[in-house]
């Protein structure tokens, strides 16, 4: 591959963040690596935040206005516009450090037959969780996704902000499922490029993870819904037909990243007090005789709610 240019779009979803997207965009401006475009995509935001964007008048930015589809959606439509052989995705709240993209391009050139290039990241304000068990070091191969997935903490070790992806593997898989509108529809991607290509990652921090107020009662509110991922059936199906193309992909880290989210959407069918559900879900576990998992499920089913929340205070992926 050499050292050839390569055109890279940064996709921006924006929705109500007049503070903080003119930071992400300078972020993407003071890039060390220069050849890019940034699509913005207006997703139907009602505060000043597109007449922000309008006043940097730079002709790599452009701005896209829809109705609201939520951020599965707004992306998807940067990825429908971009021409780019690399697109970059970027959180209107987030920004990057100088030699993010720089950073990519190593990746990208070194391993060139990857689905997903990431880096990792700081998080602000920083509560002193580490997540970077399990990953290459400073870069490389992850050679076992699932399994890292599984021991994050806190954060998990990939997030929107800081991956790149060729648009070729976008357009082979669909880009994000929209109707995932409470989020994780960016680890049900992940999730389906991991069973058939390679992730490279590097442990150079590639910006910051802004975990704002506001965030973070977004996340409080959507407890119930996130692990709404489609990946469980599609990944288990795919799992016991041994239908994989990834020569990294573990089948016993797979299974345990299935198990654990599985019963993350069984707590979550309780925090909501959707009892039916949750039974379904039970019965389901049962119906694949994992009967240590429903064993698990019954005994959750059991524990009161607040005790629950502290069990589950940090993610399980």
């Amino acid at each position: 591959m050499g050292n050839r240019e390569v055109t890279i779009s940064v996709v921006i979803p924006l929705y109500n963040a007049e503070q903080t997207v003119g930071r992400a965009i300078n972020s993407v401006l003071e890039q060390t690596y220069h050849v890019f475009d940034v699509i913005v995509v207006d997703d139907g935001s009602k505060d000043e935040g597109p007449d922000i964007v309008m006043n940097f008048h730079d002709p790599r930015i452009h701005l896209i206005k829809q109705n609201n589809k939520g951020p599965a959606g707004a992306r998807n439509t940067g990825i429908s516009y971009s021409k780019a052989e690399l697109i970059a995705f970027l959180d209107a709240d987030d920004e990057w450090s100088k030699d993010f993209l720089s950073n990519i391009l190593l990746l990208f050139q070194k391993f060139p037959t990857a689905g997903i290039y990431a880096t990792a990241y700081d998080v602000c304000p920083d509560d002193g969780k580490n997540f970077w068990d399990g990953l290459p070091k400073p870069d490389g191969i992850i050679t076992d996704f699932f399994r890292a997935q599984c021991i994050a903490d806190r954060y998990p070790s990939i997030t929107p902000s800081f991956v790149a992806i060729p648009k070729a593997i976008l357009e082979e898989y669909g880009g994000f499922n929209e109707k995932m509108i409470y989020g994780k529809e960016d680890w049900d991607l992940w999730s389906r490029i991991a069973l058939d290509y390679p992730i490279a990652y590097s442990c150079n921090i590639g910006g910051v993870y802004h975990l704002s107020k506001g965030q973070i009662s977004k996340a409080k509110r959507d407890v119930s819904l996130r692990y709404e991922m489609p990946f469980l059936e599609y990944g288990r199906k795919r799992l016991i037909e041994k239908n994989y193309r990834s020569e990294y992909l573990n089948e016993k880290s797979l299974e345990e990243f299935l198990v654990r989210n599985e019963l993350q959407a069984f707590v979550a069918n309780i925090f909501i007090e959707d009892r039916f559900e949750a039974i379904k879900k039970i019965l389901r576990m049962n119906s694949r005789n994992n009967k240590k998992e429903k064993a698990m499920a019954l005994l959750l089913y059991l524990i009161p709610e607040r005790f629950l929340s502290v069990i589950f205070r940090t993610r399980v992926h």
